[in-house]
């Protein structure tokens, strides 16, 4: 079952769905782990788990595509075609020479530097570290955008306090309560190729209640911020019959439901994210019931 939740702010999407998974929930939470195969599909291009700590060598697979670059040597800040932090586009126009036949493969260079340096960034200083995106004359601060999703999943402060705390109020500090990791990706979304940055923090500290989201902190089309959360809830496991209750929210932000014909775009967009989320949920449950039966002895 996926319902589309209702929600204030006109350029957010917010879905909530649920599952029975004849499965032991702890595997759910090893496959994820395993990002780089648990996200292998036909729209994903690429995706890249970080090491920890994060080194440049984790980018180097990542790379723009050709609209992008030639994107880039026309952006100004407030008049750009990625999503990018003013000091990102200053750069770019202070450190490539577009005129010089090796432009591109700077440009590609640059861009996987900054990232690195952004994270490297984030887990240090955490939440006031997000970038604050000036692709158009009106800036949009990912750390606010942020802030309202998380304001939306009130839920999560009832059930696990300290999760939607550290969620919110991220200072760059490794919880040992919680697991974590970073993962770039590379995937089709629309009618492009988007690359994503994604903040992993999962919650096993409940027994039979473990939750864990996923949390953007940069897109470089479309998205001024996103979170997802999964839940896996059981009561008395039985080792010879597992299951377990999957539920997933998403809430996401989006310049694409801005400007004209907006009601038809959002009405449009929900429509299409309602179906894709209910594939990936029945998906995901066909994976762990067929991983565990082929498990069994």
């Amino acid at each position: 079952m996926v319902k589309v939740l209702d929600t204030s702010e006109k350029r957010e999407l917010a879905f909530f769905g649920v599952t029975k998974v004849h499965a032991p929930p702890s595997l759910l939470i090893a496959l994820f782990q395993d990002i780089e195969n648990f996200k292998k599909a036909d729209a994903v291009l690429k995706v890249k788990k970080l090491s920890n700590p994060p080194v440049p060598d984790d980018f180097k697979e990542m790379t723009l595509e050709p609209d992008d670059i030639n994107e880039l040597k026309k952006c100004k800040p407030g008049k750009c075609d990625m999503k990018l932090s003013e000091e990102m586009i200053l750069r770019f126009n202070r450190e490539i020479n577009w005129a010089a036949k090796d432009s591109t493969s700077r440009a590609q260079e640059l861009f996987r530097k900054l990232l690195f340096e952004y994270v490297q960034n984030y887990l240090l200083k955490g939440k006031e570290a997000l970038y604050r995106y000036q692709d158009e004359k009106k800036a949009v601060l990912l750390s606010q955008e942020l802030d309202g999703i998380l304001n939306g999943s009130q839920h999560l402060l009832e059930s696990h306090p300290d999760f939607f705390r550290y969620l919110g109020d991220f200072s760059g500090n490794r919880s040992g309560s919680f697991d974590t990791f970073l993962y770039w990706s590379k995937e089709t979304l629309g009618f492009r190729p988007v690359i994503t940055l994604t903040h992993v923090v999962i919650d096993r500290s409940i027994p039979g209640a473990s939750v864990f989201a996923s949390k953007q902190i940069y897109s470089n089309h479309y998205m001024n911020g996103s979170l997802s959360l999964t839940g896996l809830f059981s009561e008395n496991i039985d080792p010879q019959n597992p299951e377990f209750y999957m539920t997933y929210s998403n809430r996401s932000r989006t310049d694409m439901l801005e400007g004209l014909l907006s009601g038809l775009k959002r009405s449009i967009a929900r429509s299409k994210s309602s179906a894709a989320v209910r594939e990936n949920m029945m998906l995901t449950k066909k994976r762990l019931e067929k991983d565990y039966k082929a498990s069994e002895p």
